[in-house]
C-alpha cells in the first residue's frame, strides 16, 4: 500500500497533477498508477492532494516516485518548513504467494 499527501501550488490559474510513479529496476516497464488533476483558480493558490494505491507482489524491484506536472506555470509541491512537507508512506507486507 502507497500513501502520498501534500500541498500543491502553482505560479498561475492552471491545472496541476500529482501522481505516483512506478518505475521497475529492470527498465521493462511501470509507469504512472494513480494521478489527482486539481484545478488552481489563480496565482499563489495553494491546495492539499493525497493518493493511494497498491501494488500487488509481483517479485519485482520498484522504485516509487511522488511526481507533478502542470498545464502552464510553474508547478510545485510545497516543501516549506518541517512541519508542511510532502509524505510518502510504503506499507510492505507479506505476500502469500508459495
Amino acid at each position: 500500500m502507497i500513501s502520498a499527501s501534500g500541498v500543491v501550488g502553482n505560479s498561475g490559474a492552471n491545472t496541476t497533477s500529482v501522481a505516483i510513479l512506478d518505475t521497475f529496476s529492470d527498465g521493462s516497464g511501470g509507469g504512472i498508477k494513480t494521478e489527482q488533476q486539481l484545478v488552481l483558480a489563480g496565482a499563489s493558490i495553494q491546495t492539499a492532494f493525497s493518493l493511494q494505491y497498491v501494488i500487488v507482489g509481483d517479485g519485482r524491484a520498484h522504485t516509487i516516485s511522488l511526481v507533478y506536472k502542470t498545464s502552464a506555470g510553474n508547478g510545485l509541491i510545497l516543501n516549506s518548513s518541517p512541519s508542511h512537507t510532502p509524505n510518502v508512506l510504503v506499507e510492505i507486507t507479506q505476500s502469500n504467494v508459495n
